[in-house]
């Protein structure tokens, strides 16, 4: 091991602890739709076609961030991510990230078996897709697994090295897309269900998001996990700090490949298309075409270029086409439709203070 690692001796001030391994958590009814879950592929619901999500990761340095030990997970908070998707119930929602925190070993299990490491991306849903009413979960979690590079030549996983956890509490600069994006645009399979925070409150108010296959770390960095936890005999007997499967109590899994993932700015870009594309177009309309022009596959070298305050700077050397006789309907899936608006909400870069009032709300 390269570097030494505190570990936390004393749990007593911890407000929760793993010792049952969330068994003693909660109680009733918010029983019912609990997290994590085992995840049996053969069983999960193909979805393609009904099931959709753009996951558009910030590309731009996040700086004077730090990774908060909570005794129970180590914790960076910050605006990392923006996510569209559906949900198993046919909804389509709009969310911003709030903060990550990991898990090990993971806490989603494939057919009963753990992977080594689980990173939880939490969103919170945006001001104006709540406005739509009756929302009934509030909470979309990204789950990414990672599993340990046995290769003799393993290198460093770039998301974990930029956490810098030789020196947990110090400053930290982090390009979510950089050091992310290039290794999940491999994955794009996706498990999606409605569960619940997999701590206390243990809240059921998540949609969830799991990816199906795992990134590779390395051994050295994976210990800086377990030191903490499954390999710390004094953090809850060495159990790790997952909680225990839950019942699916008679919940779907759904599997969809179809997942779209993209940095913001390319996201920033496709949306002033979509302006150009549908100026004078009723609302209904632009619901569908934004959510069918994200998945298009466009050149970057053929987009327009933007600024940072979305104003046009270079045009686009493409021909921008009439709207097809299939937009002019309002988006469905399964019988619902997108709350999304045509108002651009700035995803201009937050401090993580301007986000800690957001994440204690929760």
């Amino acid at each position: 091991m390269g570097n030494y690692i505190p570990i936390q001796s004393d749990l007593s001030s911890l407000s929760f602890n793993y010792f049952q391994r969330g068994q003693d958590w909660v109680e009733g009814s918010n029983c019912l739709e609990q997290s994590p879950i085992d995840i049996i592929p053969e069983n999960a619901i193909p979805s393609d076609s009904v099931m959709k999500m753009e996951f558009f990761l910030t590309d731009h340095d996040l700086m004077g961030l730090k990774v908060h030990d909570t005794g129970n997970s180590l914790q960076v908070n910050g605006p990392f991510s923006k996510l569209l998707a559906t949900d198993v119930e046919g909804d389509v929602y709009e969310y911003e990230a709030i903060q990550f925190h990991f898990h090990a070993p993971a806490e989603h299990t494939i057919k009963g078996d753990h992977y080594d490491l689980e990173v939880h991306i939490v969103h919170k849903i945006t001001p104006r897709c709540s406005q739509k009413g009756n929302v009934k979960r509030n909470l979309a979690v990204v789950g990414i697994f990672f599993e340990l590079d046995e290769s003799p030549n393993a290198q460093p996983n770039p998301f974990i090295e930029s956490l810098q956890l030789h020196n947990v509490g110090g400053n930290i600069t982090i390009n979510m897309n950089d050091t992310l994006g290039k290794d999940i645009n491999n994955l794009m399979d996706y498990y999606a269900y409605k569960g619940s925070l997999t701590v206390p409150p243990c809240s059921a108010n998540a949609n969830w998001y799991v990816m199906e296959k795992p990134l590779k770390i390395t051994a050295e960095q994976l210990e800086q996990f377990n030191l903490r936890w499954k390999d710390n005999p004094n953090y809850a007997g060495g159990f790790g700090n997952n909680r225990t499967i839950q019942p699916l109590n008679g919940r779907i899994v759904m599997k969809s490949k179809n997942c779209c993932i993209m940095s913001r700015s390319e996201e920033s870009v496709r949306r002033y298309l979509l302006e150009e594309k549908m100026a004078g177009t009723p609302l209904a309309s632009k619901l569908k075409l934004e959510t069918d022009l994200l998945f298009e596959t466009i050149s970057l070298d053929t987009l327009p270029k933007i600024d940072d305050s979305h104003n046009l700077i270079k045009e686009a050397s493409f021909e921008v086409k009439p709207i097809p006789d299939e937009f002019l309907h309002p988006i469905h899936i399964q019988g619902k439709t997108d709350c999304h608006g045509k108002e651009h909400e700035s995803h201009t870069s937050h401090t993580e203070t301007e986000y800690k009032e957001e994440i204690e709300a929760e």
